[in-house]
C-alpha cells in the first residue's frame, strides 16, 4: 500500500505541475487569482507569477510531504506524538506504526493535490472571461478539503486511540 499511495500522491503532483504549464499560455497576460466571497475578482498578478506561484506552491506542498513521509521512521520517539506512544512506537510495531503514519501523510497529499488541480481549473475558467468571476463556490471546494483531512485525522485517532486488548 505504501508504494501505491507514494506513485499516486507524486502522479498526481505532476499532474497539478502540468496542468500550471498547460494553462500558462492560454491565460491573460494579467491573471485574476484572488476573488471575494461573491467570486468576484478582486486580486490580480501577471501570468508568470501566477505560473510560478503556482508551480511552487504545489512543489513546496509535494516535496514537504513526501520528506515527512520518508523522515518518519527516522525521527525520535519524544518528537512521535501519538496516544499510547510507547506501545505503537515498540521495536514489534515501530515500521508498521510510521508506515501508516506516511501512508497518512501521503493521502493527505492526494487529498491537497485533488484540492490544488481542482482550485486552479476554477482560478483558469474565471480568467478566460473578460470579468473574471469564480462561477463555482470556491467556498465548497475548502469545506471540501477541510472535511476530508479532518475525517483523514480523526482515523489517526480512532486508529491509535487505544491498544488492543
Amino acid at each position: 500500500m505504501k508504494h501505491s499511495l507514494q506513485v499516486l500522491f507524486l502522479s498526481l503532483a505532476l499532474a497539478v505541475i502540468a496542468q500550471a504549464l498547460w494553462q500558462h499560455d492560454r491565460l491573460p497576460a494579467r491573471v485574476a487569482t484572488h476573488f471575494n466571497l461573491a467570486g468576484q475578482a478582486d486580486g490580480w498578478m501577471s501570468r508568470d507569477n501566477q505560473t510560478k506561484a503556482h508551480l511552487g506552491l504545489v512543489l513546496f506542498i509535494a516535496v514537504m510531504l513526501e520528506g515527512l513521509a520518508r523522515l518518519s521512521p527516522r525521527l525520535p520517539d519524544g518528537l512521535v506524538n501519538l496516544p499510547h506512544r510507547d506501545y505503537w512506537l515498540a521495536l514489534e510495531r515501530r515500521a508498521a506504526t510510521h508506515a501508516w503514519i506516511a501512508g497518512l501523510i501521503r493521502l493527505i497529499g492526494c487529498v491537497l493535490m485533488i484540492f490544488f488541480f481542482a482550485l486552479f481549473h476554477l482560478v483558469y475558467r474565471a480568467n478566460l472571461s473578460s470579468t473574471p468571476m469564480l462561477t463555482a463556490p470556491a467556498g465548497l471546494l475548502v469545506g471540501g478539503l477541510l472535511a476530508t483531512i479532518g475525517l483523514l485525522l480523526a482515523g489517526v485517532f480512532l486508529r491509535f486511540a487505544r491498544p488492543p486488548a
